[in-house]
């Protein structure tokens, strides 16, 4: 064999591609708020929107606060404010 060494690097590179799992890592990196201002915002949905049942689809975290991105079980979308310890301070539907 001519170039066994790029052979055996290409074999293992695809072995670790094809062992990657997108969604747990995109599910993961997408949800850097606190768990209090999660379980605040999901509340704020569900107290606004009878049979909401919504869903955290992304959160980003900083020192001012957390903003917590939601969907609802009628697939609106939804943007929520909250303190890092869990008081919504602003929500409204995204258009």
């Amino acid at each position: 064999m001519k170039y066994p060494a790029a052979l055996a690097l290409m074999a293992g590179l695809a072995l670790g591609v094809a062992a990657c799992d997108d969604t747990t890592y995109s599910e993961t990196a997408m949800r850097s708020g606190t768990p209090d201002a999660e379980s605040a915002c999901i509340s704020a949905v569900n107290r606004n929107m009878t049979g909401a049942n919504a869903t955290v689809t992304s959160s980003d975290f900083s020192e001012a606060g957390t903003t917590v991105m939601l969907t609802s079980s009628d697939g609106a979308n939804w943007r929520c404010l909250a303190s890092n310890d869990g008081i919504v301070e602003d929500l409204s539907v995204v258009e």
